[in-house]
C-alpha cells in the first residue's frame, strides 16, 4: 500500500511504521466509498483507545463545495462498522463549504466537533455534537448544531481545547481579526469571557488564529499569522488571559510577531513545555527563497526568543527538494518534539515527520538521522494531525491521492517511547 524511506524492515526502531496498523502499518479509505475527495484535518485518541477523526468530504466540481466528516477508527487502525453509517457520518448543514477541524471527547463519550458552515454566502463557526455512536446529539443547540459568529464575516473555528471545568474554547478568525470564543459544557456562551463569549482581538492587520492551547495557569496561546492585504504573512502568537483579554506581560504587547522572513512565514502550530517556554513550528522560505521549509522557535514565557534553541532561538529545516510544510507538533514526555506534514521530492508530496532534541538539533535516532519520510500515495500525500496513544506510538492523520481521489491516510509510527504502564 505504501513505501517508507527508512532502514529497517522490522518496524522497530524509532520513526519505523507500525506493520501492526492498518495494512503494513497505513489505513486508506474512501469515506462511504463514494470516490470524491475527502481528508481528515485532526485525529484525537479516545479514552477507550479508539480514535476519531474529523475533516471534510468533497460534494461537487468545485473545491469549495463540502461537508463535514467524522470517523472512527479501533486503536489498529480499522475502520468502526458500528459508528455512524459503516464508521462514517457526513454532515450537511447546507452551505456550501463546510469541514470539521477540531474536536473534542466530554466526559461522558459525546463528541463536540467545531469547524466552518458557509451560510448565506458567510462562513460562520461551527459547533456540532454527536452521541459516542456518531449520530447527531439533538439535544445540544439547535437540533445538534450551534452557530457562533453570524454577526461576523468569514468566522470559523480552527481548533479547540477544553478547560478543567469542561467549558470549550474555539479560536480562528473573524472580521479579520483573532477570535477567540468560550462555551460552557452544555453549549452557552461563557458570559464572563470576552464580550458576551466572544473575544475579538484587532492586532492591526488582517489576522488569522490557526491553533490554540491552554497553559496550567489559564491563560490562552493562539498562534496563527498577520498580514496587509495582498501583503506576505508572518507569523504571530498572542496570549489572552483568562477573561479574553490580552495578556500585556507577554512581550509588553500580548503578542509577538515572528518576522521570520521579509517573505511570508506561517506558524501553524504550538506546544508547551512544562516549565512555560513555548515551541513555534510553521513554514518559511528557504536560504534562496526558492521553496518552503520548516522552521521551530522557542519563546520565553515573557514572549522573548530562547537563546539556547537553535540559532538565537530560531532551527529551520529543509528537507525536500521543493516545498516543506509544517502542520503538527507534538512534545514527548521526553522533551524531543515531532514536527508532521508534508515534503515535496520534486515530483510530488509525501508524509514527512521530523523529530528534534530540546536544543532544536535533529534527533538522530529517528527515522533517517532525524527524518522520515513515507510515500502513501503516487501523487499527493499530507499529514494534517498527529497524536500520541498511550503506549507512546504516533498515530497521523491526512490525505492521499488514490486513484483520481484524495482519501482519509492515517498511519502508525513507533517512537521508541514507553509508556505503557
Amino acid at each position: 500500500m505504501g513505501m517508507v524511506i527508512t532502514t529497517c524492515t522490522f518496524a522497530q526502531q524509532p520513526g519505523d511504521l507500525d506493520l501492526n496498523f492498518g495494512t503494513d502499518g497505513i489505513s486508506t479509505v474512501d469515506a462511504n466509498s463514494q470516490g470524491l475527495d475527502d481528508g481528515a484535518n485532526m485525529i484525537t485518541v479516545q479514552s477507550d483507545g479508539g480514535l476519531l477523526v474529523v475533516g471534510r468530504i468533497k460534494t461537487g466540481t468545485f473545491v469549495t463545495e463540502s461537508d463535514m466528516l467524522i470517523a472512527r477508527y479501533s486503536t489498529d487502525g480499522i475502520v468502526d462498522p458500528q459508528f455512524g453509517q459503516s464508521g462514517f457520518t457526513i454532515t450537511d448543514l447546507g452551505g456550501e463549504f463546510e469541514s470539521l477541524f477540531g474536536i473534542y471527547e466530554k466526559p461522558d463519550g459525546k463528541i463536540l466537533a467545531g469547524g466552518s458552515s458557509n451560510q448565506s454566502g458567510n462562513s460562520q463557526q461551527t459547533l456540532i455534537q454527536y452521541n459516542e455512536n456518531g449520530l447527531i446529539d439533538q439535544n445540544f443547540g439547535n437540533n445538534g448544531v450551534i452557530y457562533t459568529s453570524a454577526t461576523l464575516s468569514s468566522a470559523s473555528i480552527t481548533s479547540m481545547v477544553s478547560d478543567s471545568d469542561g467549558n470549550v474554547l474555539t479560536t480562528g478568525s473573524g472580521n479579520g481579526n483573532i477570535l477567540v470564543v468560550k462555551f460552557e459544557n452544555n453549549g452557552t456562551l461563557y458570559n464572563s469571557f470576552g464580550t458576551s463569549g466572544v473575544a475579538i482581538h484587532d492586532l492591526g492587520l488582517i489576522e488569522s488564529g490557526y491553533e490554540m492551547l491552554l497553559q496550567t495557569d489559564g491563560k490562552i496561546l493562539v498562534t496563527g499569522t498577520q498580514n496587509e492585504s495582498g501583503n506576505p504573512e508572518n507569523g504571530i502568537v498572542v496570549r489572552l488571559e483568562s477573561d479574553g483579554s490580552l495578556d500585556l506581560t507577554f512581550n509588553g504587547t500580548g503578542w509577538v510577531d515572528l518576522a521570520l522572513s521579509e517573505n511570508t512565514d506561517r506558524s501553524t502550530d504550538l506546544a508547551l513545555l512544562p516549565d512555560g517556554r513555548i515551541l513555534v513550528t510553521g513554514i518559511v522560505p528557504n536560504a534562496s527563497v526558492t521553496a518552503l521549509e520548516i522552521f521551530a522557535v522557542r519563546l520565553m514565557p515573557d514572549g522573548s526568543y530562547d537563546n539556547t534553541f537553535g540559532t538565537n532561538g530560531i532551527a529551520r529545516y529543509d528537507i525536500g527538494a521543493g516545498d516543506d510544510y509544517a502542520n503538527d507538533v507534538i512534545l514527548q514526555p521526553d522533551g524531543k518534539a515531532i514536527i508532521g506534514g508534508y515534503e515535496n521530492d520534486g515530483n510530488d508530496n509525501n508524509f514527512c515527520l521530523i523529530r528534534i532534541n530540546e536544543d532544536g538539533t535533529l534527533d538522530q535516532t529517528f527515522g533517517d538521522n532525524g527524518v522520515v519520510i513515507t510515500e502513501v500515495s503516487t501523487d499527493n500525500d499530507r499529514i494534517a494531525s498527529m497524536a500520541l496513544q498511550p503506549d507512546g506510538k504516533l498515530v497521523v492523520a491526512g490525505s492521499a491521492r488514490i486513484g483520481t481521489n484524495d482519501d482519509i491516510a492515517l498511519a502508525r509510527y513507533h517512537t521508541g517511547l514507553n509508556l505503557s504502564v
